[in-house]
């Protein structure tokens, strides 16, 4: 399943994720919004209206997304947090533009006032992962811990694909446990003269990931403290996902958990 990339017409999001834990409750939600965060992505607002919100979720969790007169369903995954949801019944989507029957229909037919049904079940993207950093943030906000450092490495091909570069700011501007570097993988881009400072050109590297664990998280990389004390979660391709992962068993670092979309 994945939310920020061209599905595979080979298999479904049904066949794909079988296996993972699904809730049973299938709930009817309205789409109150519709509006571009890029030039491929769209952002949806869902909305409940029954009281009490008939459902929760864990940050990092995919709906199970079911569209009148489309046979396929969609998986995408929440990109608002848990507390949002039980506040104002709504909860947040992004869908990126492919010729998938369910994120066509939402590029090209979907409106505020249709209705879908939806289901809860795991998550992947970066969507689940802004989900997790919301929480954490609002977390702080309002219990005033400070947690353990956090660090997220977004990469991205455009600036354009960059999706809550703004709100991801704004979060790092106001926690001094968080912070977030961005990374451009279009060979394009230095073309384009990139004029964004936090931005480095080119994919993730090993030196990146050493950086980042010794200068933002103050990790002493390659001791046993660091082992216990850091975790790390991942999203993205296959290739990536193998590739990083390698990386930071190379630096000894053993909690890594990970989901791949497709």
């Amino acid at each position: 399943m994945t939310d920020i990339g061209k599905e595979s017409p080979k298999y479904d999001h049904i066949q794909r994720t079988g296996n993972q834990q699904r809730e049973p409750e299938i709930i009817s939600m309205q789409i109150v919004s519709v509006s571009n965060v890029s030039p491929t992505v769209k952002h949806l607002i869902l909305l409940t209206t029954e009281n009490p919100v008939p459902i929760s979720f864990k940050a990092g969790q995919w709906v199970d997304m079911m569209i009148p007169g489309v046979d396929t369903v969609g998986g995408y995954s929440i990109c608002s947090s848990p507390a949002h949801l039980r506040e104002t019944g709504e909860f947040s989507l992004c869908v990126k533009n492919s010729d998938h029957p369910p994120a066509h229909w939402v590029h090209n037919e979907c409106k505020p006032g249709c209705t879908v049904s939806i289901r809860i079940g795991g998550g992947v993207g970066i969507n689940p992962l802004f989900s997790i950093i919301t929480q954490l943030n609002e977390h702080q906000k309002s219990v005033g811990n400070h947690i353990a450092k956090y660090c997220l490495m977004y990469s991205a091909k455009t600036e354009d694909e960059l999706l809550f570069k703004d709100s991801l700011d704004q979060i790092a501007s106001q926690d001094q446990t968080f912070s977030v570097q961005y990374f451009l993988t279009d060979n394009e881009v230095e073309v384009k003269k990139c004029h964004q400072e936090d931005v480095k050109l080119g994919r993730i590297t090993k030196a990146d990931i050493e950086s980042c664990l010794t200068n933002n998280l103050n990790v002493n990389v390659g001791s046993e403290e660091a082992n216990k004390q850091t975790i790390v979660y991942l999203c993205g391709p296959p290739p990536m996902i193998e590739q990083v992962r390698e990386i930071f068993s190379a630096l000894g670092i053993e909690k890594v958990f990970y989901e791949k979309w497709w």
